[in-house]
Order: C-alpha cells, then sequence, then structure tokens
C-alpha cells in the first residue's frame, strides 16, 4: 500500500496525482483547493485511479483488462496487484470507500473496452452512473458524507455530467474528432449515432 513504500516514492505518486488533477481537471482542481489539506490529498489519489483506468480504455491500451480487473480483484477481496489497487487499498485505510461503486465504475470501462452499444433510456442511465455517478458515490464517501441522501445527490450529479458529455459530443461536427469512441448511443428508437461516450472529467 502506499503508506508501506518509500517516502520518496510516495511524494513522486502523491506529485504525479496532484499535477495530473491540474492539468487535465483545471476547474475540479480549484474546487479542491478549498478541502483540508489530507482531504485534498486523497481526492487527487483518487482521480489518479479513475483517470488512469479511463485513459487506458480510450487509448485501447493492451493492459487496459488487466488494469481493470485488478481493481474488480480488489473489490471483491482486497488483492493488491497493481498501483491502482494499492492506491485504493491505501485510501480505504482512511476513509469507508464503496467498493460495490468501485466496481460498478469497472463495469463502465468493461462497456467501453467493448464499444457495448447504448439502444434505450434504461441503458444510457444505467452506462452514466457507471461511468460517472460512481465517482461522485465514492467521492461523497471520501469527503465524509453522512446524509443518507448524499450518495443519490452525488450519483446524480455524476449522471448529469456525463450526459453533458455525450450531448456535447453529439454536437461536433466529425466523429474525426473523437477518435477514442466507446460506443454508439440510439436515443429512443431515433435512427442516429454518437461518436463516442467518455467518461465524465
Amino acid at each position: 500500500m502506499l503508506l508501506e513504500r518509500p517516502d520518496r516514492e510516495a511524494g513522486a505518486l502523491l506529485l504525479e496525482a496532484r499535477t495530473t488533477t491540474r492539468r487535465i481537471a483545471r476547474t475540479f482542481a480549484l474546487a479542491c483547493r478549498m478541502l483540508p489539506r489530507e482531504i485534498r490529498d486523497d481526492v487527487y489519489l483518487l482521480y489518479l485511479v479513475f483517470r488512469t483506468l479511463d485513459d487506458l480504455v480510450d487509448e485501447h491500451r493492451p493492459e487496459a483488462e488487466d488494469a481493470i480487473r485488478a481493481v474488480e480483484a480488489w473489490c471483491a477481496d482486497g488483492a493488491v496487484a497493481t498501483r491502482e489497487a494499492a492506491l485504493l487499498a491505501d485510501l480505504a485505510t482512511r476513509h469507508p470507500l464503496p467498493r460495490a461503486a468501485v466496481h460498478d465504475f469497472c463495469l463502465g470501462m468493461r462497456s467501453d473496452l467493448t464499444a457495448a452499444p447504448i439502444l434505450t433510456e434504461d441503458e444510457l442511465e444505467r452506462y452514466c452512473y457507471r461511468a460517472a455517478g460512481t465517482v461522485g458515490v465514492v467521492m461523497a464517501a471520501l469527503l465524509g458524507t453522512t446524509s443518507p441522501a448524499a450518495d443519490g445527490h452525488a450519483a446524480a450529479l455524476g449522471k448529469a455530467m456525463q450526459r453533458t458529455n455525450i450531448l456535447r459530443d453529439i454536437a461536433l461536427p466529425s466523429a474525426a474528432a473523437c477518435p477514442s469512441a466507446a460506443g454508439d448511443v440510439v436515443p429512443s428508437s431515433a435512427a442516429m449515432t454518437t461518436p463516442t461516450v467518455p467518461a465524465a472529467r
């Protein structure tokens, strides 16, 4: 786990997490500055986990399948075989991470891997929850929410952001602008598709 790593290696990992968040999610990184330092750094580390898995899938990297499987194994029995699983295990020593939500996120990544078509509103809702609603649920746990309604609100926010991404991509003038297509979306019975369904940024 992260706490068992040499200080230099742990420091480098945290620096990577901070840099990645600030480079890719600039607005999110600004909001994170309002958090207490110990929570803020854990948010950066959690972001690095989700960002790494999403990038491996989007870039069609050959190691994507193994990376997802390793996180699924951590969800199932706490096994630690990759950096991402180790980060989650370390974070779980300080926060009650909901493993079911992390596992559902992996299911969303698997949908992207197989370019599974989304043909109905129910399928779209399920995909949006897995790809982004889950991130909201895990983040809520890390932030220490206690309200019974918090998970529902966090999931709804994530799903709304995912739908916004999808609508943005529908508006793109060419599918060439989205080379990492995750799958076709067919709203209701309309004979149309969108170029990509990315994970929430």
